[in-house]
């Protein structure tokens, strides 16, 4: 014998109206209700031949409140709309743009959350690039200022050119070694001459210097006097002072340097 092959049933559509499937659940619930108060009413009848009063006051009591669940059920079955109602369906389409409309502000939120933040860590690379980069520049400036500050004071001597040999100011001499600043006695028949160690003026700044030009040149004048001055590799430093305050009276001044642990010999610079 064959087989018959029984239909296989259809698969409901995913897209049905939830409202429909709502009113079918109700509908069944109804139906179930009905059927529990027929039963009821089959079997609250009296017996025959009599019966408990209390047992019969329970069965009606309990049939009246059934009555009025039905009652209620079938009222509030009533009062929805149906599925073609265009009040509902206006309210319907409403509630699924507000939720599309919903769903988009907050895609728009996230997407200007996200824009946002990147600004942020933008900004935070700038500020944190200009942070190192005004480091680096106050580096500069300090090693720039340091540097300027050593080449102020520098001890590296620049020898000036020779006397104008028309110049009838009469020459005064003064050495500069060991740190100190001396006016040592010259005689015509002296052939060297060398510092004597520990004697002079010592001079280690402008107002060191001021004092020693003061107490070495009383009574010269820049008008009548030049400057002559003898400097060992150990007093660049101090020539500096010294040859900024004679500068600053006016004299004209003419720098000897001298090799270290050699004496002024006649001949150097302008000395005769």
């Amino acid at each position: 014998m064959r087989r018959r092959r029984g239909r296989r049933a259809r698969p409901a559509p995913v897209d049905s109206d939830s409202f429909d499937l709502f009113l079918d659940a109700l509908c069944n619930g109804l139906g179930v209700v009905m059927f529990i108060v027929m039963i009821v009413a089959l079997f609250a009848k009296p017996p025959v031949g009599g019966g408990d009063a209390s047992e019969l006051k329970e069965l009606q009591a309990a049939l009246t409140k059934l009555e009025t669940e039905v009652q209620a059920t079938l009222a509030a079955l009533k009062a929805i709309p149906p599925a073609g109602d265009p009040a509902l369906t206006k309210r319907y389409k409403a509630a699924l743009l507000a939720a599309d409309e919903s769903r988009q502000q907050r895609e728009d939120a996230l997407n200007r959350i996200s824009a946002t933040r990147e600004v942020i860590e933008e900004r935070t690379e700038e500020i944190t690039q200009s942070e190192e980069d005004q480091q680096a520049q106050v580096k500069l400036q300090a090693e720039i200022a340091a540097r300027m500050e050593r080449l102020k004071y520098s001890t590296a001597f620049v020898r000036t050119s020779r006397w104008n040999t028309n110049d009838a100011r009469a020459a005064v001499l003064l050495l500069v070694s060991g740190g100190r600043v001396s006016a040592p006695t010259v005689t015509p028949g002296d052939g060297e001459i060398s510092p004597t160690p520990g004697i002079g003026e010592l001079v280690s700044d402008a107002d060191t210097a001021r004092s020693a030009v003061t107490i070495l040149l009383a009574g010269s004048s820049p008008s009548d006097r030049r400057v002559e001055v003898a400097v060992w590799p150990d007093s660049y430093a101090t020539f500096k002072h010294l040859e900024r305050e004679l500068q600053e009276r006016g004299f004209a001044i003419q720098p000897i340097p001298i090799a270290d642990g050699q004496p002024l010999r006649s001949g150097d610079g302008g000395s005769q």
